[in-house]
């Protein structure tokens, strides 16, 4: 068993993030050892379950990330999970490494009281630098299993539109960082509307440029550098401000958040 660990520490654990990667594994784990990151677990197209990081290390993993209540530090409090697809979420996972994601997600989740709310995708937790797990992830087959939140999609024929400053709070409401609006924007449809996002031919391309942008900016400089950054998403995703069934959504699934952290359960 290959093992890529940071600092080992006895910790809290309160996050599961999943996300995937393009190139083949072993090249992956390579550059996971060459840059001092990496991540509790790879899952191939086969299925196959690769342990890197014992689950009570910190793996660095999620990068300058934040979601709902936890602001920074995420790799200290978070376990990770990443997917081999060679086109970062934009190919279909396939069946039995889906069947792989959900036995492990279940184990790892009852190992630590983990909350579904905070069951997240890279792209929630960093909506202005990542695109993965991608629009193909399977949060809806997933979520039916117990492993994070999906509300059914209800009837969005009619709906009544609103302010965007309003989106915007329901989007913070959810646990999105909202410094950058149309990353939030465009992470929340990915994952809760997926069949509004295009595939995406470029994008590993579009990941590089932001990644190497992104490298080596210190946590307290992220948010002065999010307008001038590259974006991960495309320029029409400004358009998704102007979908009524996604606004709806929105207010949809912020309700569900919000009432699920009421009742304490995230």
């Amino acid at each position: 068993m290959q093992k890529t660990a940071e600092n080992s520490i006895k910790r809290k654990v309160s996050l599961l993030v999943f996300h995937c990667f393009a190139l083949p594994t072993p090249q992956m784990i390579k550059i996971f050892k060459e840059t001092g990151t990496g991540v509790h677990y790879i899952i191939q197209r086969n299925g196959k379950i690769l342990s890197l990081v014992e689950e009570d290390k910190v793996a660095r993993h999620a990068g300058l990330a934040s979601w709902a209540e936890f602001p920074d530090s995420i790799n200290a409090k978070s376990i990770g999970i990443e997917l081999q697809n060679s086109q970062m979420g934009n190919q279909r996972y396939t069946a039995i490494q889906v069947k792989s994601l959900i036995k492990l997600a279940k184990e790892i989740i009852k190992r630590h009281g983990i909350k579904a709310c905070n069951i997240v995708g890279h792209s929630d937790i960093a909506p202005y630098r990542k695109p993965d797990p991608g629009k193909f992830f399977p949060w809806r087959e997933l979520a039916k299993k117990g492993i994070g939140i999906w509300p059914e999609v209800k009837n969005c024929v009619s709906v009544k539109s609103f302010e965007r400053t309003k989106a915007v709070q329901m989007l913070k409401i959810i646990g999105y960082n909202v410094t950058d609006e149309t990353a939030a924007l465009y992470a929340f449809t990915m994952r809760f509307m997926p069949q509004k996002i295009d595939v995406r031919s470029n994008i590993i391309k579009k990941e590089a440029e932001v990644f190497s942008f992104w490298r080596g900016v210190a946590v307290e400089n992220a948010a002065k550098k999010i307008k001038e950054a590259p974006k991960i998403y495309p320029p029409e995703a400004e358009k998704l401000w102007r979908d009524s069934e996604i606004l709806s959504r929105i207010e949809q699934v912020s309700d569900v958040y919000k009432r699920e952290r009421k009742k304490k359960n995230c």
